[in-house]
């Protein structure tokens, strides 16, 4: 008989939604609560239950609205006991501290899942909370070594003995190999792109932690030394309009030859804008390993990237990328970048390999599959240590 994971989470995420189809492949039957949603659906998104939210109109009252949600959903909860094996957070909402009591009675088993922005944008107030779900969790994940460090130091080692690293993989990689058989001319076309451009992705969406005005800034201060048929590429299919507005003002009053890319992308486009990138910028304020770095490492862009992200885990293997220590660098850093990009296209071939092995959901899964049965099985909590 299957056991049955209750995850809570964000359903629209591709990282919950590909971790529930791909545990479902190893003999688990996963279910989605959504708290924003008010429903749980299966992995492929079919609606299994639906519950009722207090009005809107009580919901929108500063602090008795909070208050009567968390009695909401405590109802809610309650009536979820004795019908699942697991319950699995994943991304720690604030919420859940307040409703730790609650989440830890649907199962004897409580997984959380800490993504790293959900951790290292609270504050203190809020990750003393915390410990009201991490006191009850059996076991507490992480994507990156750096990320459960900082955590273990944080909380004094409390619960360094139930936390590992255990990684999402990333469904795109496989789209990526799809797209390397067709025509990079064709792709171009699509995109409206000229064969002869070189391509320089500036980010992934169209937030202001990326950093785009400093981006156009510091190369608009090179441009003259930069090869005529330079074409920064701005992916924005999500994000603030605001800033999306701006950097487009940014770019029209500059002299550098731009293209920007909003509208919804499916998987298969966003699989072929890595693979005709050249030079991918990556300057974001913060990150934790995010899917698009991975995606133009496998893809074989030429990666620029902030030296204050925390990329250990793909430096300890070897991965080739560049680094700036500030963001202003950038334009600097773009002109030596393109003195050398051949040799540096030749240092970066290795990359795909070692991406695909933190990276594949067929590598990833085993090893959840391996928690959850520990989890299951062994009632001393002890669980193998997952070797990097």
């Amino acid at each position: 008989m299957k056991n049955n994971i209750l995850i809570l989470g964000n359903r629209d995420s591709v990282f919950v939604s590909n971790f529930a189809l791909e545990i479902e492949k190893q003999d688990y039957s996963p279910q989605i609560l959504d708290l924003e949603r008010w429903e749980i659906t299966s992995s492929n998104g079919t609606l299994l239950q639906k519950f009722f939210p207090p009005l809107v109109i009580l919901a929108r009252i500063p602090k008795i609205g909070y208050r009567l949600k968390l009695i909401f959903i405590r109802r809610m909860l309650s009536t979820l006991r004795g019908h699942y094996q697991i319950c699995h957070i994943h991304y720690n909402l604030k919420i859940y501290a307040d409703l730790a009591s609650s989440i830890s009675r649907i199962t004897d088993r409580l997984v959380v899942s800490v993504w790293g922005s959900d951790f290292f944008r609270m504050g203190s107030a809020a990750r003393e909370a915390q410990k009201k779900i991490y006191n009850r969790a059996d076991l507490i994940t992480f994507l990156t070594t750096q990320t459960m460090q900082t955590f273990n130091d944080y909380y004094s080692g409390r619960y360094a003995d139930k936390t590992k690293i255990l990684r999402l993989g990333l469904k795109p990689l496989e789209y990526i190999d799809d797209i390397r058989s067709e025509n990079p001319h064709e792709i171009r076309s699509h995109f409206g792109i000229d064969n002869n451009a070189l391509i320089i992705a500036c980010g992934y969406n169209g937030t202001e932690a990326q950093n785009h005005k400093t981006i156009i800034q510091s190369i608009q201060s090179v441009h003259s030394k930069l090869p005529k048929h330079s074409l920064l590429l701005f992916p924005m299919s999500y994000g603030d309009e605001k800033h999306i507005l701006t950097v487009k003002k940014l770019l029209e009053q500059s002299s550098l030859s731009h293209k920007i890319i909003t509208g919804f992308l499916s998987d298969e486009d966003i699989a072929r804008l890595r693979t005709i990138s050249d030079i991918f910028i990556n300057i974001q304020s913060t990150d934790h390993l995010s899917g698009s770095l991975l995606e133009h490492l496998y893809a074989g862009s030429i990666v620029i990237s902030g030296r204050w992200l925390p990329y250990e885990i793909l430096d300890d293997r070897g991965v080739f990328q560049l680094y700036i220590d500030k963001p202003e660098q950038i334009g600097k850093k773009l002109f030596e970048t393109m003195s050398k990009l051949e040799s540096y296209k030749i240092k970066a071939a290795s990359n795909p390999n070692i991406v695909s092995d933190v990276s594949r959901w067929s590598v990833n899964i085993v090893k959840w599959d391996q928690a959850y049965s520990l989890l299951l099985n062994n009632k001393s909590n002890k669980l193998i240590d997952f070797k990097e």
